[in-house]
């Protein structure tokens, strides 16, 4: 996916769906087999539903704060008790932030590029993601990044490069995320 679509190495450490979007199965009491829902579930969601299906109700964690996420329980069970149409989440990603000095080299599948660097500090952001189950014309991602100078001290991205503005895809147009539709926004 990543060599051909977008021409970069390997890893799953970008904003694309094809990075951010994982299968999440599950089997259990009471769930039936072979069913599907079109709910949302991010990796903060798995360990609650977990519990549920275990039936052990924590509400909060050892250090008292709430825990994250929440049971899909009960979409497994019931399909149709969709009740957030509207879904939004948050993704974000810090980059390791390899000195150009430091990092080691990987094999790339790139035609005209022995190796590539895995990954950077200037790989760090943070997304939004709102899609509508219902209506397939609601389907947006937003991403920012941020950008580090000298000493990998966090600093202003340069004005008007796409770190600046951000990414803003309509993923019911653009699935592929090819067209980055920034500028377009009123």
């Amino acid at each position: 996916f990543h060599n051909g679509q977008w021409a970069m190495s390997f890893s799953k450490m970008q904003l694309y769906e094809t990075d951010i979007r994982i299968p999440f199965y599950i089997n259990g009491p009471n769930i039936k087999q072979n069913i599907k829902t079109n709910i949302f579930a991010t990796t903060i969601d798995i360990a609650p539903t977990i519990l549920d299906i275990a039936d052990i109700h924590l509400t909060q964690i050892d250090d008292g704060n709430e825990m994250d996420g929440k049971s899909l329980l009960k979409y497994a069970i019931n399909t149709n008790d969709i009740t957030h149409n509207d879904q939004t989440f948050f993704i974000e990603y810090n980059g390791m932030g390899m000195n150009s000095w430091e990092w080691m080299g990987i094999q790339s599948n790139i035609e005209g590029f022995n190796e590539a660097i895995t990954d950077g500090w200037n790989n760090t952001y943070s997304c939004l993601r709102w899609i509508n189950a219902n209506n397939e014309q609601i389907n947006y991602k937003y991403c920012k990044f941020k950008c580090f100078g000298e000493g990998m001290i966090e600093t202003e991205c340069e004005k008007e490069s796409t770190e600046y503005k951000g990414e803003f895809f309509d993923l019911s147009t653009d699935p592929w995320e090819m067209i980055n539709i920034y500028d377009e926004l009123t």
